[in-house]
Protein backbone atom coordinates (compact mmCIF):
# COMPACT_ATOMS: atom_id res chain seq x y z
CA UNK A 1 0.00 0.00 0.00
CA UNK A 2 2.83 2.41 0.84
CA UNK A 3 4.53 1.75 -2.51
CA UNK A 4 1.20 2.08 -4.28
CA UNK A 5 0.52 5.38 -2.49
CA UNK A 6 3.88 6.79 -3.62
CA UNK A 7 3.34 5.71 -7.23
CA UNK A 8 -0.28 6.93 -7.30
CA UNK A 9 0.69 10.32 -5.91
CA UNK A 10 3.43 10.65 -8.52
CA UNK A 11 1.04 9.63 -11.30
CA UNK A 12 -1.55 12.17 -10.11
CA UNK A 13 1.12 14.89 -10.16
CA UNK A 14 2.30 13.82 -13.61
CA UNK A 15 -1.25 14.03 -15.02
CA UNK A 16 -2.86 16.75 -12.86
CA UNK A 17 -5.91 17.13 -15.08
CA UNK A 18 -7.02 13.50 -14.59
CA UNK A 19 -9.38 13.41 -11.60
CA UNK A 20 -9.38 9.60 -11.45
CA UNK A 21 -5.66 9.53 -10.62
CA UNK A 22 -6.07 12.09 -7.85
CA UNK A 23 -9.09 10.24 -6.47
CA UNK A 24 -7.23 6.95 -6.38
CA UNK A 25 -4.19 8.53 -4.73
CA UNK A 26 -6.43 9.76 -1.93
CA UNK A 27 -8.21 6.42 -1.62
CA UNK A 28 -4.94 4.59 -1.06
CA UNK A 29 -3.96 7.08 1.64
CA UNK A 30 -7.35 6.48 3.24
CA UNK A 31 -6.77 2.73 3.15
CA UNK A 32 -3.49 3.40 4.97
CA UNK A 33 -5.47 5.32 7.57
CA UNK A 34 -3.84 8.67 6.77
CA UNK A 35 -6.88 10.88 6.21
CA UNK A 36 -4.86 14.08 6.28
CA UNK A 37 -2.94 12.98 3.18
CA UNK A 38 -6.13 11.62 1.64
CA UNK A 39 -7.81 14.97 2.21
CA UNK A 40 -4.86 16.78 0.62
CA UNK A 41 -5.41 14.70 -2.54
CA UNK A 42 -9.19 15.00 -2.65
CA UNK A 43 -9.23 18.76 -2.03
CA UNK A 44 -7.65 19.14 -5.47
CA UNK A 45 -10.59 17.51 -7.26
CA UNK A 46 -12.73 20.66 -7.43
CA UNK A 47 -9.92 22.86 -8.87
CA UNK A 48 -9.19 20.13 -11.43
CA UNK A 49 -12.78 20.43 -12.66
CA UNK A 50 -12.59 24.25 -12.68
CA UNK A 51 -15.22 24.47 -9.97
CA UNK A 52 -17.86 22.41 -11.81
CA UNK A 53 -20.86 21.78 -9.53
CA UNK A 54 -20.76 18.03 -10.10
CA UNK A 55 -17.15 17.97 -8.89
CA UNK A 56 -18.30 19.20 -5.49
CA UNK A 57 -20.82 16.38 -5.21
CA UNK A 58 -18.25 13.83 -6.42
CA UNK A 59 -15.78 15.05 -3.81
CA UNK A 60 -18.41 15.04 -1.07
CA UNK A 61 -19.37 11.49 -2.08
CA UNK A 62 -15.78 10.30 -1.76
CA UNK A 63 -15.55 11.78 1.73
CA UNK A 64 -18.90 10.20 2.54
CA UNK A 65 -17.74 6.78 1.31
CA UNK A 66 -14.86 6.94 3.78
CA UNK A 67 -17.07 8.14 6.66
CA UNK A 68 -15.56 11.65 6.63
CA UNK A 69 -18.98 13.20 7.14
CA UNK A 70 -17.81 16.64 8.25
CA UNK A 71 -15.63 17.01 5.16
CA UNK A 72 -18.52 15.89 2.96
CA UNK A 73 -20.86 18.48 4.48
CA UNK A 74 -18.16 21.16 4.29
CA UNK A 75 -17.76 20.51 0.57
CA UNK A 76 -21.52 20.83 -0.05
CA UNK A 77 -21.72 24.00 2.06
CA UNK A 78 -18.80 25.51 0.12
CA UNK A 79 -20.71 25.03 -3.13
CA UNK A 80 -23.91 26.43 -1.60
CA UNK A 81 -22.12 29.60 -0.60
CA UNK A 82 -20.48 29.88 -4.00
CA UNK A 83 -23.77 29.73 -5.92
CA UNK A 84 -25.87 31.31 -3.15
CA UNK A 85 -28.28 28.37 -2.95
CA UNK A 86 -28.69 26.84 0.54
CA UNK A 87 -30.85 24.02 -0.87
CA UNK A 88 -28.31 22.57 -3.29
CA UNK A 89 -27.75 18.81 -2.80
CA UNK A 90 -30.13 18.92 0.16
CA UNK A 91 -31.08 15.25 -0.16
CA UNK A 92 -27.44 14.17 0.03
CA UNK A 93 -26.82 16.50 2.96
CA UNK A 94 -29.86 15.04 4.73
CA UNK A 95 -28.60 11.47 4.39
CA UNK A 96 -25.18 12.50 5.70
CA UNK A 97 -26.86 14.22 8.66
CA UNK A 98 -28.73 11.00 9.37
CA UNK A 99 -25.42 9.10 9.27
CA UNK A 100 -24.12 11.60 11.84
CA UNK A 101 -27.19 10.90 14.03
CA UNK A 102 -28.49 14.45 13.67
CA UNK A 103 -32.22 13.86 13.03
CA UNK A 104 -33.38 17.47 13.45
CA UNK A 105 -30.82 18.76 10.96
CA UNK A 106 -31.56 15.85 8.61
CA UNK A 107 -35.28 16.66 8.57
CA UNK A 108 -34.51 20.29 7.74
CA UNK A 109 -32.43 19.17 4.75
CA UNK A 110 -35.11 16.74 3.54
CA UNK A 111 -37.60 19.63 3.62
CA UNK A 112 -35.20 21.78 1.59
CA UNK A 113 -34.91 18.97 -0.96
CA UNK A 114 -38.65 19.10 -1.69
CA UNK A 115 -38.27 22.34 -3.67
CA UNK A 116 -35.35 21.14 -5.79
CA UNK A 117 -37.18 19.61 -8.75
CA UNK A 118 -35.17 21.76 -11.18
CA UNK A 119 -32.04 19.85 -10.09
CA UNK A 120 -33.24 16.27 -9.72
CA UNK A 121 -36.81 14.98 -9.56
CA UNK A 122 -35.60 11.64 -8.20
CA UNK A 123 -34.03 13.34 -5.17
CA UNK A 124 -37.33 15.12 -4.48
CA UNK A 125 -39.22 11.82 -4.58
CA UNK A 126 -36.66 10.10 -2.37
CA UNK A 127 -36.76 12.95 0.14
CA UNK A 128 -40.55 12.77 0.27
CA UNK A 129 -40.52 8.99 0.81
CA UNK A 130 -37.90 9.32 3.54
CA UNK A 131 -39.96 11.96 5.32
CA UNK A 132 -42.96 9.61 5.27
CA UNK A 133 -40.84 6.86 6.86
CA UNK A 134 -39.33 9.15 9.48
CA UNK A 135 -42.73 10.68 10.32
CA UNK A 136 -43.78 7.39 11.89
CA UNK A 137 -41.24 7.84 14.69
CA UNK A 138 -42.53 9.41 17.92
CA UNK A 139 -42.41 13.21 17.71
CA UNK A 140 -40.92 13.24 14.22
CA UNK A 141 -43.95 14.64 12.41
CA UNK A 142 -44.03 17.64 14.72
CA UNK A 143 -40.36 18.25 13.93
CA UNK A 144 -41.12 17.97 10.22
CA UNK A 145 -43.91 20.55 10.55
CA UNK A 146 -41.56 22.92 12.37
CA UNK A 147 -38.86 22.40 9.72
CA UNK A 148 -41.35 23.15 6.94
CA UNK A 149 -42.48 26.37 8.63
CA UNK A 150 -38.88 27.53 9.00
CA UNK A 151 -38.08 26.75 5.36
CA UNK A 152 -41.33 28.28 4.12
CA UNK A 153 -40.49 31.58 5.83
CA UNK A 154 -37.36 31.71 3.65
CA UNK A 155 -38.25 29.80 0.51
CA UNK A 156 -41.37 30.94 -1.35
CA UNK A 157 -41.29 28.46 -4.23
CA UNK A 158 -44.68 26.93 -4.86
CA UNK A 159 -42.98 23.57 -5.41
CA UNK A 160 -42.08 23.44 -1.72
CA UNK A 161 -45.72 23.72 -0.67
CA UNK A 162 -46.84 21.30 -3.36
CA UNK A 163 -44.31 18.60 -2.47
CA UNK A 164 -44.92 19.06 1.25
CA UNK A 165 -48.65 18.58 0.66
CA UNK A 166 -47.76 15.42 -1.27
CA UNK A 167 -45.76 14.24 1.74
CA UNK A 168 -48.74 14.88 4.03
CA UNK A 169 -51.02 12.95 1.68
CA UNK A 170 -48.56 10.03 1.43
CA UNK A 171 -48.27 10.01 5.22
CA UNK A 172 -52.04 9.62 5.57
CA UNK A 173 -52.60 13.24 6.61
CA UNK A 174 -54.81 14.48 3.79
CA UNK A 175 -56.90 16.88 5.97
CA UNK A 176 -53.68 18.75 6.83
CA UNK A 177 -52.61 18.70 3.17
CA UNK A 178 -56.01 20.00 2.07
CA UNK A 179 -55.93 22.84 4.59
CA UNK A 180 -52.41 23.82 3.54
CA UNK A 181 -53.30 23.77 -0.18
CA UNK A 182 -56.50 25.78 0.27
CA UNK A 183 -54.62 28.39 2.30
CA UNK A 184 -51.95 28.64 -0.40
CA UNK A 185 -54.56 28.70 -3.20
CA UNK A 186 -56.26 31.70 -1.60
CA UNK A 187 -53.20 33.90 -2.21
CA UNK A 188 -51.19 32.22 -4.97
CA UNK A 189 -50.63 33.88 -8.34
CA UNK A 190 -48.87 30.82 -9.80
CA UNK A 191 -50.93 29.28 -12.57
CA UNK A 192 -48.85 26.10 -12.37
CA UNK A 193 -49.53 25.70 -8.66
CA UNK A 194 -53.24 26.48 -9.00
CA UNK A 195 -53.64 23.92 -11.79
CA UNK A 196 -51.75 21.31 -9.78
CA UNK A 197 -53.89 22.01 -6.73
CA UNK A 198 -57.13 21.89 -8.72
CA UNK A 199 -56.12 18.51 -10.17
CA UNK A 200 -55.35 17.05 -6.76
CA UNK A 201 -58.60 18.34 -5.28
CA UNK A 202 -60.42 16.76 -8.21
CA UNK A 203 -58.67 13.44 -7.56
CA UNK A 204 -59.76 13.64 -3.93
CA UNK A 205 -63.30 14.64 -5.02
CA UNK A 206 -63.02 17.75 -2.84
CA UNK A 207 -65.37 20.26 -4.45
CA UNK A 208 -64.56 23.19 -2.15
CA UNK A 209 -60.89 22.99 -3.06
CA UNK A 210 -61.60 22.73 -6.78
CA UNK A 211 -63.86 25.77 -6.72
CA UNK A 212 -61.32 27.76 -4.72
CA UNK A 213 -58.58 26.92 -7.23
CA UNK A 214 -60.84 27.79 -10.18
CA UNK A 215 -61.85 31.12 -8.62
CA UNK A 216 -58.22 32.01 -8.10
CA UNK A 217 -57.41 30.99 -11.68
CA UNK A 218 -60.15 33.36 -12.85
CA UNK A 219 -58.62 36.21 -10.85
CA UNK A 220 -55.13 35.55 -12.21
CA UNK A 221 -56.19 34.83 -15.82
CA UNK A 222 -54.45 37.03 -18.39
CA UNK A 223 -57.31 36.98 -20.88
CA UNK A 224 -61.09 37.15 -20.80
CA UNK A 225 -61.34 33.83 -22.64
CA UNK A 226 -59.32 32.03 -19.95
CA UNK A 227 -61.31 33.71 -17.19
Amino acid sequence: LEESATISHALANAAPSVAEYRTRAGEIQAELGDYNKARAEWEQLVPIASGDEEAYLDTATIYWDYFQYDDALRTIETLRRRVNDPTLYAFQAAVIREDKHQPREALAEYIKALANSEYDDSDVARARRRLVTLSRRPGAHEQIVAAFKRERSRNHKWELVWQYADYLDDAGRWPQASSLLRDEVSRSDSVSFLRHARGLFETKEETVGQVAALNRLIVTANSQRLA
